[in-house]
């Protein structure tokens, strides 16, 4: 009964065939014995957006998310468009604890929320913690899984909620009579699966009337919360007037709607051009001129600047290390990395005088860096942070606060329009041919190559166009050849990849190159490890 145990019950029902497994959450599932059951969570999570809309005052609501995976995603916008739809002009701001279940983290969580003017907290976390924040503060809260009024009585509204008993009954006489069949169940409000607790009775009947004919209208199959014209939260128009999204859609969503705060960790980045310089030749001269001394070699007195003293400028870095999926080296690499650039300004002289020095080293885990960021905003002791992960949700917050942010530029929609974010790089050309590629598939050996991407992401199909590009352009000099292409996957393999990682293996695919986010890059890794194809 949670998304992590995925991969392991479909090792253990491969091992042991003639035990049924039913995995709730998650996507996966085999033709024998082991099958998916979940909830449209999504449609009463809607109709707790209209209640929590109709609540604020300040038109900020908190939402405390345990992980950034579909589900949770998912259920973050279902929410949020409840909201808009009954209040347009409020947002909701998302606030990651990477935890299913620990009351201190959730409730630090929510009290940064709360401290930030939201007025409502959301929440999709396991334990009541929440709740009594928002209680404490005399903030409204919209608990989840159950009614939790009885522990933040005052704060209550609703809550979206399970109702797994009829379910897990059907599965086991199912078992029982010799007639399981597996496959994906995804229970609605109309089957009784999931649904809306009773509304807090200090809510006005008019918004209960009104979330009650919405209830109605769901489950008569009238009302459906992903209709267009629905945006996404860079205002690119993702659904069009009146289109329903798809079920392959929902499972795989990986990106915020318009009026969500807050980051996925998968957006994509919008294309963009920059203009050529334009360059003037500057008239010969030969007068010769004393250069000044260079101000950064200068001492100059600073008071009241954070991390900053008369013989050290102090910084943190933030980077992955552990549960890391790529399984390379990135935070202690990139640590490695600006502690060998101290090393070598501090010889020249440091900078303003001062040696230039790393205080802090924070492993953000893959799914902390928001909180990471907060813990580097509270202690208020660094001037800046140089920033290596995979998951950019704390990036925003660091730059709102004034901390120069130095990062492993990979995030460009994280790091667009933010004043104190530098990155790495510039824009680069995402339709050009490259070398990076190619050199790689010529050092690794490889002779056949296989570039992917998702089909729902213009970005990840120009990424793989480019890279199969590259690869036919370079195709004499590297001695190898496109083997597969494929730029039409579901966004996160909701459906896994066997099919298409046994094709690249009977075309003996040696190399491949992907434009996928990180989940589904491990995904095809353990796919590729099932089918022999580990060294691929």
């Amino acid at each position: 009964t949670s998304f992590g145990y995925m991969d392991d019950m479909l090792a253990l029902a491969d091992e042991y065939p003639d035990v049924v497994f039913e995995h709730i959450s998650g996507y996966k599932a085999n033709d024998t014995n082991f099958g998916n059951t979940f909830g449209r969570m999504y449609e009463p999570r809607y109709l707790s957006g209209m209640v929590a809309g109709s609540a604020t005052s300040s038109n900020l609501i908190g939402y405390v998310a345990a992980f950034p995976i579909p589900e949770v995603i998912r259920g973050i916008n279902a929410f949020t468009l409840g909201v808009r739809e009954v209040n347009p002009d409020a947002q909701v701001e998302v606030n990651w604890t990477s935890t299913w279940f620990d009351p201190a983290v959730e409730g630090d969580a929510a009290q940064a929320l709360l401290d930030k003017g939201a007025d409502v907290i959301a929440m999709h976390q396991d334990s009541t913690a929440a709740g009594q924040a928002a209680e404490a503060a005399g903030a409204r809260w919209v608990s989840y899984n159950s009614d939790m009024s009885a522990f933040a009585p005052d704060a209550y509204l609703t809550a979206p909620v399970w109702n797994w008993g009829p379910r897990y009954v059907e599965i086991i006489e199912a078992a029982q009579a010799g007639t399981y069949t597996p496959g994906y169940y995804w229970g609605s409000m109309a089957d009784g699966v999931v649904d809306l607790a009773p509304i807090a009775a200090d809510v006005d009947s008019g918004v209960t009337d009104q979330v009650m004919a919405a209830k109605e209208a769901i489950i008569a199959g009238d009302l459906h919360p992903f209709t267009g014209p629905l945006h996404d939260q860079a205002g690119n128009q993702v659904l069009a007037d009146g289109e329903i999204m798809d079920d392959g859609t929902m499972l795989g969503m990986g990106f915020f709607v318009e009026g969500v705060i807050g980051s996925t960790g998968a957006e994509e980045a919008a294309p963009t051009t920059t203009a050529a310089p334009t360059t003037t030749a500057a008239p010969t001269t030969t007068t010769t001129t004393t250069e000044p001394p260079d101000p950064r070699f200068t001492f100059e007195p600073v008071e009241g600047v954070p991390g900053v003293d008369d013989d050290e400028i102090a910084f943190a870095v933030i980077g992955i290390r552990t549960n890391n999926p790529l399984g390379t080296c990135i935070l202690d690499c990139y640590l490695h990395g600006v502690e060998a650039y101290f090393a070598f300004r501090n010889a020249e002289g440091g900078l303003f005088g001062r040696e230039l020095r790393v205080s802090e080293v924070l492993d953000d885990e893959l799914f902390s860096n928001q909180i990471r960021a907060l813990e580097v905003i509270s202690a208020d002791n660094v001037f800046g942070v140089f920033n290596a992960t995979l998951i950019a949700s704390g990036w925003g917050d660091l730059n709102d606060s004034g901390i120069p942010n130095f990062v492993w530029n990979i995030h460009a929609t994280e790091s667009a329009n933010r004043t104190n974010l530098f990155g790495h790089f510039a824009s680069m050309c995402a339709t050009c041919t490259q070398r990076g590629v190619p050199y790689t598939v010529k050092i690794a050996g490889a002779t056949k190559v296989a570039s992917l991407g998702y089909g729902v992401s213009e970005n990840s199909k120009v990424c793989a166009q480019s890279v199969a590009d590259s690869i036919d352009l370079y195709s004499a000099d590297i001695g190898a050849e496109m083997a597969y292409f494929n730029d039409s996957l579901g966004y996160g393999l909701p459906n896994g990849i066997a099919p298409e990682v046994t094709q690249m293996k009977e075309l003996g695919v040696d190399f491949i190159s992907t434009c996928m986010d990180l989940n589904a890059m491990k995904t095809m890794a353990q796919e590729l490890a099932r089918q022999g194809m580990g060294d691929v």
